[in-house]
């Protein structure tokens, strides 16, 4: 596994991808200029025959023959430093400059197939340090009327370079080596340039793009050191201000969740307090003698364990809601059945209180496939708080209704209300909006929250609306039965 860090290897990237075009840039202009040098002194070389086909002309004409034309291309040799011949229509050799083929018979059909070239043009045939031999007509036209008159042979490089070669010749060889060289010392150079910026610009691409990833590396480690309040630091909308967003969620998810846990453990623990000082305190009373073990003194300790049992049974009923570990067993089920079913065996307690219940139910049945004994278990809760919170001569309604989608069940009382401020808390674990009630008075506190997690587990929602002074209203929505029937777990 390499040990390189991540900006390191974006560095060699950047780095290895700006060499890799600066020098395949540099090769291209080298090769590109070197070409076009060939090209230009192909084309001057063309032209340098052009030339001298003209002048051999000219002593054509002015003799009527090809004789004393040795000396006149001895001196195109020189001045060129190459071999040049002339061959008559038939095929003798009648100068050279070289003077080792004169009178010799050369296959001009042969030389022509393999070098023929009409006008000097074209791309170079090789390294321009051994071109091939290069061969051109010479005629004289009159009108529609070519008459040949012989050949010019050219092999550049072939014939040994003249002693003294003219001035002229030296200072152009010398110029146009030295504009290569020039041309490709500039490419060099410039790829050098562009190399040694390349280090600069990757080096700082490299820490400017994995900042963000060390700090976010730094913050994951404090956050798994058990330190839920780190945050990475957004400072682009890119992918890694994303994971850096992202991130930040989760972290706050996490600290959230750490405080509920703490706040649950603090709660927990004051809630057991209670009733296990209670407890205590009677039996020490009893072991002392100060209290004695009568049915009224048991009957206290057995109401203070059952308010422990029910509140360990809220507490492993909340934990199995919230885990998703809940299971349900949902058949289509007509919820006005159940909240009559549970209005009537609450009518004691109701009638008790002096209590006026007032039920709305739809004459069709209003349908959905629920856990009837979950659902009940609501509308006893909510209808439980309404009775409790509802003063004598008050008066509860409890409405069914029915839509397309939904199933409505309302819980309605004319208790004291629920301040604004307090509505968003009110499904939260062990929260009381009246701090002066008791556990025996005002329950455990888990009641409301256990029946959220209840209603959201069949897919719906319960909510609450309050006003001070007039009441409160809690609505549970759940969606309508649109399918067959049957019974489903989950």
């Amino acid at each position: 596994m390499s040990k390189l860090s991540l900006r390191w290897k974006l560095f060699l990237v950047f780095l290895a991808v700006v060499v890799v075009t600066i020098g395949a840039i540099s090769l291209f202009i080298s090769t590109s200029v070197s070409t076009q040098i060939q090209h230009y002194e192909y084309g001057r070389r063309g032209e340098q025959m052009m030339r001298m086909r003209e002048l051999l002309l000219r002593h054509y004409l002015a003799r009527q023959d090809w004789e004393g034309v040795q000396s006149s291309v001895e001196q195109m040799g020189q001045l060129y430093g190459w071999r040049v011949r002339v061959v008559d229509i038939n095929g003798v050799v009648v100068a050279d400059s070289s003077k080792s083929s004169l009178g010799q018979k050369l296959d001009v059909s042969a030389f022509a197939r393999r070098w023929t070239m009409g006008e000097p043009r074209g791309e170079p045939p090789g390294e321009m340090s051994e071109p091939p031999p290069l061969f051109l007509p010479i005629f004289l036209s009159a009108g529609d009327r070519v008459q040949r008159l012989g050949y010019l042979v050219v092999e550049p490089g072939n014939m040994p370079a003249p002693r003294m070669p003219p001035a002229a010749w030296r200072v152009w060889e010398e110029r146009i080596a030295e504009l290569r060289n020039s041309i490709i010392l500039a490419v060099v150079w410039g790829g050098l340039v562009g190399i040694g910026l390349a280090l600069l610009l990757a080096f700082f691409l490299s820490r400017r793009i994995t900042a963000p990833v060390q700090s976010l590396a730094s913050a994951a480690r404090n956050l798994g050191k058990g330190d839920f309040s780190q945050r990475a630091a957004v400072k682009s909308r890119d992918e890694l201000g994303e994971l850096a967003s992202t991130f930040n969620s989760m972290a706050a998810e996490l600290e959230k969740a750490d405080k509920l846990r703490r706040e649950l453990v603090a709660d927990v623990a004051h809630e057991l307090r209670t009733p296990l000082s209670n407890i205590k305190g009677y039996l020490e009373g009893i072991q002392d003698g100060v209290v004695r073990p009568d049915e009224a003194t048991i009957k206290l300790i057995y109401e203070e364990v059952e308010l422990l049992s029910r509140l360990v049974d809220d507490l492993h009923e909340l934990a199995l809601a919230e885990s998703g570990g809940l299971g349900l067993e949902k058949q289509v089920c007509d919820i006005g059945d159940i909240v009559q079913d549970v209005a009537g065996a609450m009518g004691y307690q109701i009638a008790n209180k002096r209590l006026k219940l007032r039920l709305d139910l739809p004459e069709s049945a209003a349908l959905a496939l629920v856990d009837a004994h979950r659902i009940g278990q609501v509308v006893r809760n909510l209808l439980s708080n309404a009775i409790n919170f509802t003063p004598e001569g008050g008066e509860i309604a409890v409405s069914v209704k029915c839509t397309k989608d939904e199933v409505v069940v309302s819980v309605a009382d004319t208790g004291p209300g629920i301040p604004q401020e307090e509505l968003p808390y009110i499904f939260e674990r062990f929260y009381r909006v009246d701090k002066s009630r008791s556990r025996a008075t005002g329950g455990s506190g888990l009641g409301l929250t256990i029946a959220r997690r209840l209603v959201e587990a069949h897919g719906g929602q319960l909510e609450v609306e309050s006003e001070l002074g007039k009441g409160s209203v809690f609505t549970v929505k759940l969606p309508a039965y649109t399918g067959d029937g049957g019974t489903t777990v989950s």
